[in-house]
């Protein structure tokens, strides 16, 4: 347990219940009658719990007293489940591990790993599914202690005590893990919780999945020319009804009257189930008084949806064999749902059925040259993990990509390997990129939210009219709902499972002999003092009127903004280029943007400052419009001739001004 003081608690051999306070002397299981005690490996079937462990949503109109305390802790709970090793010729063995982390944070905190705190591991031979509950009910007993109760607490910054309470904000976890935790499967036609029953999806005849293709017009504006199309979606269908509406949790704690806990040994599947609801279970967090007034309870997790989506979409497009959705049955399915005659496949007299070559496809060559390409990437230390390593250029596919990988491709690589492409695909899936972009932006405005949320039933219907009903399973249905839960719950960045996850990408970018600097002499705020005999007494106004020192540093290296710069000379060789350099402009729209390549790095000091100012001198592009620099009216897509120079700019700017950029050719086509 990573040395950390806990409590076991033992738990039946087959999850259906701790044993745990008035059960915890019992010596065989209340339900299924098993021994308490049984020859087994240790640590299976166990739950181990600190035993003195550390432990906004809109509700503060319904919660003030809770609201008007500033030092209450808003909380979010997450769990993973891994296998720690191997075991040889044992039997299989899963870990668990609930971690809960707070919100009351500054943004530079919030979501790392100090601040995430393991309060119990669920050790069991295989996955606990629904049985979950069994494990989490002392951590959910604590956390209703913290909001009845509270815990007294010392405030160091007022030296006094008080009564801390705490509130279970949300969970965090990936797709499978949250039909486990809200207690509404994630599987067959009814997987999505927040359209619940309005669900659209169907079985495909061939294919034998669900598709949730055909689902989206209904959330498009009612006069939409998409609504009315009979060809370009499912063949003579017209789209009038609306998008389901999103229930409440007073009316979904309605649908609780009738369905029991896990904890009181309910397995039993219940009448309805698949047809007019997914409900397995009552989950264990609807015992928590305030859960139904959450807006927010279980978050759709951007990362592994957006890695998903692009899955289907790269492999669709590379065409990789065994990969690809868009495969024979895929096609079969085509032509009893779509009209979309050249895609259909077409028969032999040999009695073989031919694949036709859809123009959202890229031949072979072209994939290859795509690899190709992926493979002289040269990105940022710590921008993006080896993305060479992955790229098979004599198969032309990519292969072992992690989360962090397609998130990289996704949104800033994505346009740019598939420029070949004509513009009716090219145009949708660029406007894809953009969305998770935007998506995904440290910093979210409403009106912003507001246009992802009305363009991405578009965006998703325009890929419908390109690709087959098989690549829409349910990854591809919950991007609907992402900008939603956005202005709800704020950036994806403090409720999506990268920080969980056991592998950080982001750690990558080591300073090594890098400089780092402090505040420059641009940025002090000094006052102009004006003595009558000594004249100009001010220690900034003073070092300006001397001027640097005559002896200047020069550095290959730079550490600055959060960034890692290098000099055009220092990349020279390395896998990796950190001498990309951008200037924003003051006028905004990208008119007088400015983008270059850092030559040298200078540092002055100033007589009588301890501060240092950083000046880059750089090599800047042309900036003007259809000379140099070409920025696109609809996606800002920057395209520059890397060999127009500029030569009447200042070459210098001041470090804490730039901002980093790397440079991506385009593939040969």
């Amino acid at each position: 347990m990573l040395g950390l003081k806990f409590e076991k608690i033992d738990c039946c051999v087959k999850g259906c219940m701790l044993y745990y306070k008035d059960n915890s002397a019992d010596i065989e299981c209340r339900f299924c009658h098993e021994p308490r005690y049984v020859p087994r490996k240790p640590g299976i079937g166990s739950l181990r719990h600190p035993s003195d462990g550390e432990a906004w949503n809109r509700f503060d109109a319904k919660y003030p007293n809770f609201a008007n305390e500033p030092r209450n802790v808003r909380l979010g709970l997450c769990s993973d489940g891994f296998t720690p090793y191997i075991q040889a010729s044992s039997t299989p063995y899963s870990c668990w591990p609930v971690v809960v982390t707070p919100y009351n944070l500054p943004p530079e905190m919030c979501m790392t790993k100090p601040f995430m705190f393991l309060t119990c591991l669920i050790q069991r031979p295989s996955n606990p599914k629904a049985n979950i509950d069994v494990y989490l009910q002392p951590l959910i007993d604590e956390i209703k202690q913290l909001w009845s109760e509270g815990a007294l607490t010392y405030d160091i910054s007022m030296k006094q005590n008080f009564v801390m309470r705490a509130t279970l904000m949300w969970t965090i976890n990936d797709f499978p893990a949250y039909g486990m935790l809200s207690g509404w499967s994630t599987q067959g036609k009814l997987a999505c919780l927040v359209c619940m029953d309005g669900n659209k999806a169907f079985t495909l005849k061939y294919g034998g999945k669900n598709s949730w293709f055909d689902c989206h017009r209904r959330f498009l504006p009612h006069n939409h020319a998409f609504r009315r199309s009979k060809k370009g979606f499912i063949k003579n269908r017209v789209v009038k009804d609306e998008p389901p509406p999103i229930l409440t949790g007073e009316e979904i704690w309605g649908w609780f009257d009738n369905i029991p806990r896990v904890i009181d040994n309910a397995h039993s599947k219940l009448s309805g189930y698949g047809v007019s609801h997914n409900w397995t279970k009552r989950s264990i967090f609807w015992d928590l008084p305030y859960w139904k007034d959450n807006l927010l309870r279980h978050n759709l997790d951007v990362m592994h949806i957006e890695k998903n989506f692009f899955d289907n979409v790269f492999n669709a497009v590379m065409n990789v064999k065994n990969k690809t959705k868009d495969n024979e049955k895929a096609r079969m399915d085509l032509a009893i749902i779509c009209q979309r005659s050249d895609l259909e496949l077409v028969p032999h007299n040999n009695g073989k059925m031919t694949k036709p070559k859809e123009n959202y496809c890229l031949t072979s060559n072209e994939a290859k040259n795509v690899c190709k390409w992926i493979k002289e990437l040269k990105m940022p230390d710590g921008y993006a993990s080896n993305l060479a390593r992955c790229a098979d250029v004599n198969k032309g596919q990519m292969n072992g990509m992690k989360s962090h990988d397609c998130h990289v491709f996704m949104e800033c690589l994505l346009p740019f390997a598939f420029s070949s492409l004509p513009d009716h695909v090219w145009k949708p899936l660029t406007e894809l990129s953009q969305f998770f972009k935007g998506l995904c932006s440290n910093t979210l405005r409403h009106d912003e939210l507001v246009k992802l949320g009305e363009n991405i039933p578009f965006i998703i219907c325009k890929l419908e009219r390109i690709f087959p009903p098989g690549l829409f399973d349910s990854m591809e249905h919950l991007l609907i709902h992402l900008p939603y839960e956005a202005k709800l719950g704020g950036p994806v960045q403090y409720r999506w499972m990268y920080p969980f996850e056991r592998s950080q990408h982001n750690e990558g970018a080591k300073l090594n002999d890098a400089v780092t600097t402090t505040l420059s002499i641009s940025n002090q705020l000094g006052r102009l003092r004006i003595d009558k005999e000594n004249g100009v007494t001010d220690p900034n106004l003073l070092s300006l009127a001397w001027g640097p020192d005559s002896i200047v540093k020069t550095w290959h290296k730079y550490y600055i903004n959060g960034y890692k710069f290098h000099t055009k000379a220092r990349s020279q060789g390395k896998k990796t280029i950190n001498s990309g350099v951008y200037v924003k402009g003051v006028t905004g729209g990208g008119e007088d943007d400015f983008y270059g390549v850092i030559q040298h790095i200078f540092e002055l000091e100033y007589y009588k400052l301890p501060h240092k100012v950083a000046l880059f001198y750089c090599q800047w592009f042309d900036p003007r419009r259809n000379r140099g620099t070409k920025v696109h009216p609809q996606y800002d897509i920057v395209d520059i001739k890397m060999n127009r120079k500029y030569d009447l700019y200042d070459p210098f700017i001041i470090a804490q001004k730039a901002r980093q950029v790397y440079y991506v050719p385009y593939p040969e086509m």
